[in-house]
């Protein structure tokens, strides 16, 4: 597997700013309600808890997190956060921007999630899929047909 462009961290960073600048750029009509950003913070603060929960997991099977090389991986995680999604610190990302676009209500911002989850999904999700194919075989298999990629789907 090539090295990604952009680690998914620096990803969300640049998304968490084009969704700041759109705001500022595109205000929504009407300025966010107190259930909004209530809403918000509870979806940033999930977000927050997955990708956290997912890292907690790593560091008990003592395989790496480091998304630039997968083949680096000694375990398969597939329980605790795993066994709802494939990719809960990914989940976690597109789940905190989400809360960041309903947080400051701007339609713009919430276009630019999936604008996100796809391309994560292109630069790391599927070259890291193949990977974890070559190192795990058909335990991994196993694992893709019944935990979704993202939270649904």
């Amino acid at each position: 597997m090539s090295k990604p462009i952009l680690i998914p961290p620096v990803w969300c960073a640049i998304f968490a700013g084009l969704i700041f600048f759109a705001d500022r750029v595109f205000p929504g009509s009407v300025p966010s309600t107190w259930w909004q950003i209530g809403l918000g913070v509870v979806l940033a603060a999930a977000g927050i808890a997955l990708g956290a929960a997912a890292l907690f997991q790593f560091g008990q099977e003592k395989t790496t997190y480091r998304p630039e090389d997968p083949t680096k991986t000694s375990a398969l995680v597939t329980d605790g956060v795993y066994r709802i999604t494939r990719n809960p610190m990914y989940a976690g990302m597109a789940l905190g921007l989400l809360g960041l676009a309903i947080g400051l209500w701007t339609l713009l911002g919430l276009l630019l999630v999936p604008v996100f989850i796809g391309i994560i999904s292109a630069v790391q999700i599927v070259p890291e899929e193949r990977a974890l194919k070559e190192l795990f075989g058909w335990e991994y298999e196993q694992f893709k047909q019944r935990t979704p990629r993202w939270l649904f789907f």
